[in-house]
């Protein structure tokens, strides 16, 4: 879900800054929150599914922190690109194309354990 969810929002990104009307640009962008939500929801999954339980709260915090600073940094960094381009919003938008393309390749290669046996559940009554 991780890849499909960044590479298509790569797709709507590129989709995006083609569009030929205000609509066009609306429907892109929605459809581009909507893949990145598939990104967000499995990041936080695989935070939970592969950090220590008693560090599950300590890892969600520190990737929630870098998220707010990539999100302060980020129109720093656009605004930058544009500039350097002669106010070209194509470049900020290729640049945010090639970002959601890195980020597909990141989700492809996180190794899944599923080859590994199930861990044996420790064997309790409970009284109810």
């Amino acid at each position: 879900l991780a890849a499909a969810g960044a590479l298509l929002s790569a797709i709507f990104l590129f989709l995006m800054s083609n569009a030929t009307s205000i609509g066009l640009i609306i429907t892109y962008l929605t459809l581009n929150s909507v893949a990145l939500s598939f990104f967000g929801t499995v990041l936080y999954t695989i935070i939970i599914k592969y950090s220590p339980k008693e560090l599950t709260g300590s890892a969600s915090g520190l990737v929630t922190f870098a998220g707010q600073i990539a999100g302060a940094v980020s129109p720093l960094a656009l605004g930058l690109i544009i500039s350097l381009f002669n106010g070209s919003y194509n470049a900020a938008f290729l640049f945010l194309v090639i970002i959601a393309l890195l980020g597909t390749i990141v989700a492809v290669s996180i190794k899944n354990n599923q080859a590994q046996p199930a861990k044996e559940y420790e064997k309790t009554s409970t009284i109810v």
